[in-house]
């Protein structure tokens, strides 16, 4: 990603939640999302081009596709903003499948209830610019039925829907996607979601926590991952040193579960990222950390275990 661009995505993001009086720590929470676009050297723009990415071993070609709307009905504004770097138009599993990631992740962007906003199909999701443009009609649309019913009743409000995809990470064996959101549905504050998925490059298949790990070290890997919440996340910030990660979380750590959304390859690790509200408090933003490759290793399967970057010398 070209340093300016990546400067300017984060200073707005940042704005927009200093705007709506959001913390340090949750700031601190959507850092690590933001800093895995330090790995891209190509960024979104107006204009659709081609690009690879040799220095990072991102093998695969993409796209960059951007488009903003609007919907404006007497008192009540929203805006749409999706961008992203999309798979180009050589199809293969790996394609395919990140492909219906993302379209996946883009008919659930509004959603509560599991229900998706639009149905996919292989011909919308072999088009990026048929793809954004049919999801951001969705949103206006459902937006419009809310607004409908606010101005039957004078209530004016301002909605903001802005979603960004793009790789972040790969090696020879694996490449990993983000797929960030923000929605403002009026009020104190927005929602941010930070989700990501690695693909195995030979067959595109998505690893998970349930395809990755051996059954049976379960418990060791619960274990690694609330030692890295509290001395990767959440320690710095304690009031005193006599707190624990008890204090930290809103569920009792002997009940710590794997994130909703899957763990990732990045270059320093495997990262396990929970959403908001979804094991603390929305002041605490996005709680994540990051597992070392040697130390997560024994916990892998033998096929999983076979993906991990090979140790620079």
């Amino acid at each position: 990603m070209h340093p300016h661009f990546l400067y300017s995505r984060i200073v707005v993001y940042l704005r927009q939640q200093i705007h709506r009086n959001m913390t340090h720590s949750i700031i601190k929470g959507i850092y690590p999302l933001l800093a895995l676009c330090t790995v891209m050297t190509a960024g979104c723009g107006n204009n659709k081009s081609t690009i690879t990415n040799e220095e990072s071993d991102m093998t695969i070609a993409t796209d960059s596709l951007s488009l903003s709307d609007s919907l404006i009905m007497g008192g009540c504004k929203a805006t749409v903003k999706i961008t992203g770097l999309y798979p180009a138009e050589n199809d293969t599993r790996l394609t395919d499948s990140i492909r219906l990631w993302i379209g996946d992740r883009l008919s659930h962007a509004l959603s509560s209830t599991g229900t998706p906003l639009f149905t996919l199909n292989e011909n919308l999701t072999r088009n990026g610019d048929s793809l954004i443009s049919v999801a951001c009609d969705s949103m206006l649309a459902d937006t419009r039925h809310s607004f409908t019913s606010f101005i039957a009743n004078s209530i004016s409000t301002s909605y903001e829907y802005d979603f960004s995809f793009r790789p972040v990470f790969a090696t020879d064996s694996v490449l990993t996607y983000s797929f960030s959101g923000y929605v403002y549905f009026g009020g104190a504050h927005g929602g941010a979601t930070g989700a990501g998925q690695t693909f195995v490059k030979s067959d595109g298949v998505r690893l998970n926590g349930s395809n990755m790990f051996l059954p049976e070290k379960r418990g060791e890997l619960l274990s690694q991952i609330k030692s890295g919440l509290w001395n990767q996340y959440f320690k710095q910030d304690m009031e005193s040193d006599s707190m624990s990660l008890r204090d930290a979380l809103l569920i009792n750590p002997d009940t710590l579960h794997l994130p909703a959304f899957p763990p990732v390859f990045l270059p320093d690790g495997i990262n396990f990222t929970y959403q908001q509200y979804e094991i603390a408090c929305y002041a605490a933003g996005m709680p994540s950390c990051t597992i070392s490759y040697d130390s997560i290793k024994p916990l892998l399967t033998p096929e999983v275990a076979r993906l991990i970057p090979p140790t620079k010398k």
